[in-house]
């Protein structure tokens, strides 16, 4: 497959901010798009005549399926049309945006505990956070269940 670079210019008042070469294939773009800035990622829109599918910086999706999910730093592109849709996007989330989408789709991410709670997780389920607080699962501690899950973890 050729290259598509393109140079994307971030300009905030007549000033150059930021620059970087950006390719433009849509595979490329589209698994590179969601770790973008909001303000470059208008630019690499732009430059590559592209739309990052998963993302809307602008406040609407691509795909107008799609609902946007806001949270304080990011946003995301979501699929509320089912809780199905729902639970295969959410689980790779942060918890800030796990949260908003919670609210915005009204589905609850079965699989995680965002807000670190026990009550997050169905049934006896135990919220588990990782030492350093940046992921979350709910563990069911039935010894069976615990025995047969553990070695995915």
């Amino acid at each position: 497959m050729a290259s598509l670079l393109q140079c994307v210019v971030q300009v905030d008042t007549g000033v150059v901010v930021y620059s970087a070469c950006v390719e433009c294939a849509e595979e490329s773009f589209q698994s590179e798009c969601i770790y973008m800035s909001d303000d470059f990622l208008v630019a690499a829109e732009g430059a590559c005549d592209e739309s990052c599918a998963l993302r809307c910086p602008e406040g609407t999706c691509a795909d107008s399926t799609k609902t946007c999910v806001t949270d304080a730093q990011s946003d995301r592109c979501y699929d509320c049309s089912s809780d199905d849709a729902f639970q295969a996007q959410c689980y790779g989330d942060q918890d800030d945006m796990i949260v908003a989408a919670e609210a915005k789709c009204g589905f609850d991410c079965e699989d995680r505990c965002p807000n670190h709670k026990d009550s997050d997780c169905a049934g006896d389920e135990k919220c588990v956070v990782q030492a350093n607080g940046l992921f979350d699962q709910c563990v069911d501690c039935d010894p069976a269940s615990f025995a047969y899950n553990c070695k995915f973890w």
